[in-house]
């Protein structure tokens, strides 16, 4: 348990941050401050290169040699010190899908990922093993431990998934938990009480030893590149999303019972007299 605790806090933390920082690329322009260079006895009048751009803005750059190539830099008179002469080039990268006019494929595909993100680090989980035999042995087998715990890894896809979302276009949390816990409250009255206990009790899966450090340390990590200052908020969206799906689970498995107890009833064959005699 040592071992394995420790692994979870120094291992999965990390991956999460780093997964966080790099998701961004995929959609947006970032820099790489890891992969600085510094220029030294530079002279800002020996850029003569000129471009424009599409909308007719002119950019400045020019050429560097570097590892027997020459790159195309971009000229910043922000990274120039003229004090010492110095210019700092911070490589950037991205984005990998779309344009900087067009970002909207590039978010789709980081939904996506924190989708799978979500769905894989709760299919880990030692706790919704656990609660998946304690809820088909309650059950009897009505409720299979592999479905719950696929209901529920969904749920935690979906809620990271809007999670991350949020954090992206700089929604605030309120304007995305009170309609969440609205349907959910709207869900619970339709659904009957055993399902209504498993479904809000496979929220506290979300904040187990697997689930916390990658979904909160990927959402801190995304929030830092895009610039936004306030990145909480998945974990409370990753928990709202397994109740709403195994409420869903719910009032479906309770409408499928009816119906085959309605059929039942209906091919049930009637007594004779003698047979209600005896």
């Amino acid at each position: 348990m040592t071992l394995l605790r420790g692994g979870v806090d120094t291992g999965l933390a990390n991956l999460g941050d780093q997964v966080g920082q790099n998701l961004p690329v995929v959609f947006s322009e970032i820099s790489m401050p890891a992969d600085m260079k510094i220029i030294t006895n530079f002279d800002p009048e020996t850029v003569l290169q000129r471009s424009i751009t599409h909308n007719g803005r002119i950019e400045h750059f020019f050429y560097m040699h570097s590892d027997s190539e020459y790159l195309k830099v971009p000229y910043k008179p922000e990274n120039f010190h003229k004090e010492h002469s110095n210019y700092y080039h911070i490589p950037s990268r991205g984005p990998l899908f779309g344009s900087d006019e067009n970002d909207m494929p590039g978010i789709i595909v980081v939904i996506i990922f924190v989708f799978f993100m979500g769905f894989g680090a709760t299919i880990a989980e030692p706790s919704l093993n656990a609660l998946g035999i304690a809820v088909e042995e309650i059950t009897v087998g009505s409720v299979k431990k592999s479905a719950l715990i696929r209901t529920v890894a969904v749920g935690v896809g979906i809620g990271a998934g809007a999670g991350i979302s949020r954090i992206i276009w700089n929604v605030p949390l309120l304007w995305v938990l009170i309609p969440m816990y609205i349907i959910l409250l709207v869900f619970t009255k339709f659904s009957t009480e055993q399902f209504v206990n498993i479904a809000w009790d496979s929220a506290g899966v979300t904040t187990r030893v697997v689930t916390v450090p990658l979904v909160i340390s990927m959402g801190l990590g995304i929030s830092r590149k895009v610039g936004i200052v306030e990145g909480f908020g998945m974990l409370s969206l990753a928990s709202a999303g397994p109740i709403l799906t195994v409420l869903i689970m719910g009032i479906y498995i309770n409408r499928k019972r009816k119906a085959v107890s309605k059929v039942d009833s209906e091919t049930e064959e009637p007594l004779v007299e003698d047979e209600i005699v005896k």
